[in-house]
C-alpha cells in the first residue's frame, strides 16, 4: 500500500476517506453557514410574496457588467428588510453573500463595530479558516478589509460572484462620526458587488470620502413598497395598543423594552417586574408578544434577548408612552445603579455591560456615560466576562467622541475620561509577549489571544502573536499556527518602521522557519530601509540552508550582499553579520570571514560616538552563532551599562558551556562579584552535559546566593529556573513564590512556568502563568514613572506636596526618583518652602537633575542671611563640577573671598588641563568681583600654568589649543584695573567657555527640566489631545485652560487606587 499524501493549500482538517469509486463533485456555491445566519433568519419572512421582480433584480445587478453598488430605497414599512434576508438566505446561482442588518433598536447590532465583528464571521465561515480573536481595535478593520478582498478573489477564481449585503444603513449608531458606510470598500475588488439600503434621502455620514460610490446617484434604486408589510406594521402597532391597555406585567413589558432600546433578556424582565419567568415566557407567547422578536446574543448565560420586531415600532412606542418612558428610563438607571453598588458582581446581567450603554448614548445622557466610562469596577468585571479591556475602552472613546463634537467641549470630563483610557492601557502595556503563549500552551486558546489584543503596542502585539504561533506549530495545530501568521502579516502591513523593522524581521524569520519561503519573501518587500532588508534577506538565506533548501538558501544571499555591496552606510553592522552566518550556512567560509570582519570593523570605529550600542548584541549573536565566543566577549567588554554587558556575558558563558562545559564554568567563576556569580553557575548548570555537574554547580549557587546582600531575589528567581529545567519544579515554584511579593519581573516566573508547561505538568504550569500575570500587571515598568513625572511637576506646583512625595517614593526607577524629588525641591522653592526643598534636594541621586534647584536654594539662603549654610549645601554637591559652580554662586553672591582657595583646591583636583582652564577662568572673574587684587593677581599667573600646559599636550586638539592661547595671552598681560580684568574675562567667556548643560538621563524627558513656555492653546486642541495622548502629556495645557482641572485629576486616581485596593 502507498503512503497517504495530500498536495496543495488546505484550510480546516484532511479527512481520509479511504477508496472512492467514481467522481467526486464539490460544491463551492452555498451559503454562508455562520452564527449570523441564524439571525437573518429571524428577520425573514416565512414567505415572501409579490417581489419576484426586485429578486431577478438584485440577481441581475450580481452578474457581469453591472456596477459595483446599488442603494435600495424606501419608506419605513416598505419591505426592506423582508426582500433582502430572503436574498442572503437564498441567492442566485455561484453568488457568496456576506451580510449585517443594522438594528438601531438592538446595541450589539447597531454600529461599525458590530458590522466588522459579524462580517468577520461570516467570511472566517466561508474560507473556513479559525476566527482570529486576538485582533485589536486597530487592526480589526483592516483585518476585515484584507479578508474581504481576499475572499472575492477565491470566489473570482472559482467563477463566483462575493456579494456583501448592508441593510438599514440609516440605523448606523455610528454615523456622525465613525459610520458603515466609510468602511464600505470604495473599489470593490475582483467583482465584488455591495447592496445597501435605507430610507429615502439619508444625509450621508462626514467620514464617506468625496470619490466614495455611496455619493453617486445613480446607483440608487426606488424600491415600490411592500403591502404585505403595511398590513403587518397595522397588526403590530395593533399588538402595541393592547399591550399599553393590557395588565401592569405587560404595560411594563413594553415600556421597559422601549426605554432599554432593546437586549432585555427572560431573567432580566423577571427581575425588573417582580414575576416569574415562566410569566414572561408566557406574556412573549401571546399574541400581543408578536411585536417582540428575539435576538442571540453573546450573552454569557445564553439567554436570548428581546426587542422591538421594527424600528418604526420602537418610535411608535416611544410616542404611545410619552413621558411615561421617563419612569421606566429611571428605573433601568437604579437597576444599574444597583449593580454597581455591589461592586458589578459576577451576576450582573449582559444587558447592563451591552445595551445599557448604548441607550445612553442614543439618549445623550452625558454624565451617565461617564459614570460607566469611569468606573474600574465596571472595567474590572468587563474584563473578566470578555477577556480583554477592548469593550471598556470602546465605552471611554465612544463617550470622549460624544463630548468633542459639542460646541465647547468639556475639558473636565475629558480629563476624567483620559485618566481611565490612560491606565488601561498602561495596564496591558506591561503583559510580557510570551504570556499568552502560555495560556494557548495550556490549552486556554481564546484567553491568550484576547490577552494579545489587548497589548497596545504593535511591536510587542507582533512578538506575543508569533510566540504563540511557535506554540501552536510545536503543539500540532497547522491552522491556528497559519492564522497566527495571517494576523502577524496584518500588524506587519501597517507598522510605522520609523524606530525600525524588527518585528517584521521576525516575523519574516518566523515564516522562514515554518518553511513558508514565499510569504517570508512576500514579508521582506514590506520593510522600507534597504540595510534592515538586506539583513532579512540574510536570516532567509541561513534558515534556508538549514532546512536543506539550498537554492533557495544562495537565491536570498545574493540578493542580501548585492544590497549590502551598494550600501556605504556605517551602521549596517549587524546586516553583516548576518550574512556572514548566511555565507558559512552556505559553506562560503572565505567570505563568511570577510563579512564578519567588515562588520568588526564598523562596529568598532561607531565606538566613541556610541552609535554600536543599538545594534552591538545582534553582531555579538552572529558571532557566538558562527563559534567566535572570546571575539563576542571581547567585543561586549565596549558596552559600558555595567548591567546590559553582563546580562550579555551571562549568555555567552552558557553557550561556551553548551559545548565546553569546564571552559563555560571557568568563565562564570572570573568574577568578584557574588551575586553574578550565582547567575553565572545557575545558567551554566541549565547547559552543561554532565547531570552530576550540573547539581553540583546549583548547589553551589545557591550556597552562593545566600552571601547576596543586594538583588537577593533576582538570584533566587535564576536558581528558581535553573531547578525548573533539571525538574526540581517543586523547589523552583516554592524559589518563585518568595520571590514574587517584591519581585518586578514576571519574565522570571514564566521562565519556571514554561519548564512546568514542557514537563506537561499543567496544573503547576497554570498556577505559575495565573501569578505571572498578576506580578505583570503590579509591577511599573520605568517608562510609566518617566511618563508620571508630568503629572508630579503639577502635583508640585500645586503644592500638594505630600500626594507628590509619595507617587515619587513608590517609583523604583532611580532615575525617575531623581528626576521627582528635583521636580518636588524646584516647587518647594517656589512656595518658599525651604526645609522642604533643602530634605528633598538630598534624596536626589542622579546629580545632573539638581544643579538647577541647588543654585536656586543657596540664592534663597544668602538672601536670608545664611551664607553660612549656603556654603554648607554647596559642598554637598557629589559632582565635583557642580560643587565648584555652587561655591561660586556662594563666593560671589555671599560676597565670601576666604572660599577662593577652596574653590581652587577643587578646581586643581579636576585631573583636565582644559577642564581646569576653563573654571579657573570662571574664578578669575568672582576674585575681580570680589575686589580682591592679590587673588586676580595670583589666579592669573595660575591660568597662564595651566594654559601652558594645555598647549604643550599633544593629545590636546587644535580647537582647544587656541582657546589656551588666549588665555596664556591674556594672563601675562599688565593687569591694571579689577574692572578691566571683568570685561576682558567677560569677552574671553563666550568663546571659551561653554555654558554648563543640564544632561539628566536620556530616559527622563528633556523638558522636564528645560521647559519651553508653550503658546496657550485653544480648548478644542486641548480637547482632541485629551482624547488622544496620555493625559499626563496634555495636564500643563488643561491646567493653564481650566485650573479645576486639578481636582477632577486628583479625584479619579484616588477612585483607581481604591480600587487597586480591593
Amino acid at each position: 500500500m502507498g503512503q497517504n499524501a495530500a498536495a496543495g493549500e488546505f484550510h480546516g482538517p484532511v479527512v481520509q476517506a479511504g477508496s472512492v469509486n467514481g467522481g467526486v463533485h464539490v460544491h463551492s456555491g452555498t451559503p454562508v453557514v455562520s452564527g449570523y445566519r441564524s439571525q437573518v433568519e429571524r428577520i425573514a419572512p416565512r414567505e415572501l410574496n409579490d417581489r419576484d421582480r426586485e429578486l431577478a433584480e438584485l440577481a441581475e445587478f450580481c452578474g457581469d457588467g453591472a456596477g459595483s453598488y446599488l442603494w435600495l430605497r424606501a419608506a419605513a414599512w416598505s419591505g426592506k428588510s423582508a426582500l433582502l434576508s430572503t436574498f442572503v438566505l437564498d441567492p442566485p446561482p455561484g453568488v457568496r453573500v456576506v451580510s449585517f442588518f443594522v438594528t438601531a433598536s438592538f446595541g450589539p447590532h447597531s454600529d461599525r463595530r458590530a458590522f466588522v465583528d459579524n462580517v468577520l464571521e461570516q467570511l472566517w465561515a466561508m474560507m473556513g479558516v479559525p476566527p482570529a480573536s486576538h485582533l485589536t481595535e486597530f487592526t480589526r478593520e483592516t483585518h476585515l478589509l484584507s479578508l474581504l478582498a481576499e475572499a472575492a478573489r477565491q470566489c473570482e477564481a472559482r467563477g463566483e460572484r462575493l456579494v456583501v449585503v448592508v441593510d438599514g444603513l440609516d440605523e448606523d449608531r455610528g454615523r456622525h462620526s465613525h459610520s458603515i458606510a466609510a468602511l464600505l470598500p470604495e473599489q470593490p475588488p475582483h467583482g465584488m458587488r455591495v447592496i445597501v439600503s435605507s430610507r429615502p434621502n439619508p444625509p450621508l455620514p462626514d467620514d464617506v470620502a468625496e470619490r466614495h460610490p455611496l455619493r453617486d446617484s445613480e446607483i440608487i434604486r426606488p424600491l415600490q413598497p411592500y403591502a404585505k408589510a403595511e398590513a403587518v406594521r397595522v397588526v403590530m402597532e395593533g399588538d402595541l395598543q393592547r399591550l399599553m391597555q393590557g395588565s401592569r406585567a405587560e404595560q411594563e413589558l413594553l415600556g421597559l423594552l422601549t426605554a432599554a432600546g432593546g437586549g432585555l433578556s427572560t431573567p432580566d424582565f423577571a427581575e425588573l417586574i417582580g414575576v416569574s419567568e415562566w410569566q414572561i415566557d408566557k406574556y412573549l407567547g401571546t399574541s400581543a408578544g408578536r411585536s417582540f422578536v428575539r435576538r442571540g446574543g453573546d450573552s454569557s448565560d445564553g439567554h436570548d434577548m428581546y426587542l422591538l420586531a421594527h424600528e418604526q415600532l420602537q418610535s411608535t412606542a416611544r410616542l404611545m408612552l410619552g413621558p411615561k418612558i421617563e419612569g421606566y428610563r429611571a428605573r433601568l438607571h437604579e437597576w444599574a445603579a444597583d449593580y454597581a453598588r455591589k461592586g458589578w458582581p459576577e451576576s450582573t446581567p449582559d444587558y447592563l455591560f451591552r445595551g445599557y450603554f448604548a441607550m445612553l448614548a442614543d439618549a445623550g445622557l452625558t454624565e451617565r456615560m461617564i459614570a460607566c466610562a469611569t468606573d474600574p469596577g465596571r472595567h474590572r468585571r468587563m474584563l473578566a466576562r470578555t477577556g480583554g479591556d477592548g469593550a471598556s475602552i470602546a465605552e471611554i472613546i465612544a463617550t470622549q467622541d460624544h463630548l468633542l463634537v459639542a460646541e465647547n467641549p468639556d475639558l473636565i470630563a475629558l480629563a476624567r475620561l483620559a485618566v481611565h483610557r490612560s491606565h488601561l492601557h498602561r495596564g496591558n502595556s506591561r503583559i510580557p509577549h510570551s504570556l499568552p503563549a502560555g495560556w494557548v500552551r495550556v490549552g486556554l486558546y481564546e484567553r491568550g489571544l484576547a490577552m494579545i489584543e489587548a497589548i497596545p503596542d504593535p511591536a510587542r502585539r507582533m512578538d506575543a502573536v508569533l510566540a504563540a504561533h511557535r506554540v501552536c506549530r510545536a503543539g500540532d495545530q497547522p491552522d491556528r499556527a497559519a492564522d497566527l501568521l495571517d494576523q502577524a502579516e496584518q500588524i506587519a502591513v501597517g507598522f510605522n518602521q520609523f524606530f525600525g523593522a524588527r518585528p517584521i524581521r521576525a516575523l519574516a524569520e518566523a515564516c522562514a522557519t515554518a518553511g513558508e519561503f514565499d510569504r517570508a519573501r512576500r514579508i521582506v518587500e514590506l520593510v522600507e530601509n534597504r540595510t534592515e532588508k538586506a539583513r532579512v534577506l540574510a536570516t532567509l538565506a541561513a534558515r534556508a540552508a538549514e532546512s536543506g533548501e539550498r537554492g533557495q538558501a544562495r537565491l536570498f544571499f545574493d540578493e542580501a550582499e548585492e544590497m549590502l555591496v551598494s550600501d556605504s552606510n556605517d551602521w549596517r553592522h549587524d546586516a553583516l553579520s548576518a550574512a556572514a552566518v548566511a555565507a558559512r550556512r552556505i559553506n562560503d567560509h572565505a567570505r563568511s570571514g570577510e563579512l564578519l570582519d567588515e562588520a568588526e570593523d564598523l562596529l568598532l570605529k561607531g565606538r566613541e560616538s556610541g552609535a554600536h550600542i543599538n545594534r552591538l548584541g545582534n553582531v555579538v549573536r552572529d558571532m557566538v552563532a558562527l563559534g567566535h565566543h572570546d571575539r563576542a566577549t571581547r567585543l561586549m567588554q565596549s558596552v559600558r551599562d555595567e548591567d546590559v554587558r553582563e546580562s550579555w556575558l551571562e549568555w555567552i558563558i552558557s553557550e561556551v558551556a553548551r559545548e565546553e562545559g569546564e571552559r563555560g564554568e571557568a568563565l562564570a567563576r572570573d568574577t568578584p562579584d557574588d551575586f553574578r556569580l550565582c547567575r553565572r553557575l545557575a545558567a551554566v548548570s541549565q547547559v552543561v552535559a554532565d547531570r552530576d555537574r550540573a547539581s553540583h554547580l546549583l548547589t553551589e549557587a545557591e550556597d552562593v546566593a545566600g552571601r547576596v546582600s543586594e538583588r537577593t531575589e533576582e538570584a533566587l528567581l535564576a536558581i528558581a529556573a535553573a531547578r525548573a529545567v533539571h525538574g526540581d519544579l517543586a523547589r523552583a515554584e516554592e524559589l518563585v513564590r518568595v520571590c514574587a511579593p517584591v519581585s518586578t519581573e514576571p519574565e522570571s516566573v514564566l521562565e519556571v512556568a514554561a519548564a512546568a508547561l514542557r514537563a506537561e505538568d499543567f496544573e503547576r504550569g497554570t498556577r505559575l502563568l495565573i501569578l505571572a500575570e498578576t506580578v505583570a500587571r503590579r509591577s511599573v515598568p520605568p517608562r510609566d514613572e518617566w511618563q508620571s513625572l508630568h503629572w508630579v511637576r503639577t502635583v508640585a506646583d500645586m503644592r500638594d506636596f505630600g500626594r507628590a512625595e509619595k507617587l515619587v517614593r513608590s517609583f523604583h526607577d532611580s532615575a525617575a526618583r531623581s528626576a521627582g524629588w528635583a521636580l518636588i525641591a524646584e516647587a518647594a522653592l517656589v512656595a518658599h518652602d525651604l526645609q522642604l526643598a533643602e530634605r528633598a534636594l538630598g534624596l536626589v541621586e542622579d546629580s545632573s537633575m539638581e544643579r538647577r534647584a541647588r543654585l536656586e536654594l543657596l540664592r534663597m539662603y544668602i538672601a536670608a542671611g545664611e551664607v553660612a549654610h549656603a556654603a554648607v549645601l554647596a559642598r554637598r554637591a557629589d559632582d565635583r563640577l557642580q560643587r565648584i559652580n555652587a561655591l561660586l554662586v556662594v563666593a560671589r553672591e555671599g560676597r565670601r573671598r576666604e572660599l577662593i582657595d577652596e574653590i581652587l583646591c577643587e578646581i586643581a583636583s579636576i585631573g583636565h588641563p582644559a577642564r581646569q582652564l576653563e573654571q579657573t577662568l570662571r574664578l578669575l572673574e568672582v576674585a575681580a568681583e570680589l575686589r580682591d587684587r592679590d587673588q586676580v593677581s595670583a589666579l592669573c599667573e595660575e591660568l597662564g600654568r595651566i594654559a601652558a600646559l594645555v598647549v604643550a599636550d599633544p593629545g590636546t586638539d587644535g580647537f582647544e589649543k587656541s582657546k589656551a592661547e588666549r588665555c596664556r595671552g591674556f594672563a601675562a598681560g599688565r593687569m591694571r584695573t579689577l574692572t578691566e580684568v571683568m570685561e576682558q574675562v567677560e569677552n574671553l567667556w563666550p568663546r571659551i567657555i561653554p555654558p554648563l548643560p543640564v544632561v539628566p538621563s536620556k530616559a527622563i524627558r528633556y523638558e522636564l527640566f528645560n521647559p519651553v513656555t508653550p503658546a496657550l492653546r485653544p480648548p478644542d486642541e486641548i480637547a482632541h489631545r485629551l482624547s488622544r495622548q496620555d493625559w499626563t502629556t496634555v495636564v500643563d495645557d488643561l491646567l493653564q485652560a481650566n485650573p479645576g482641572g486639578y481636582h477632577a485629576l486628583v479625584t479619579e486616581l484616588d477612585v483607581l487606587d481604591r480600587a487597586g485596593l480591593e
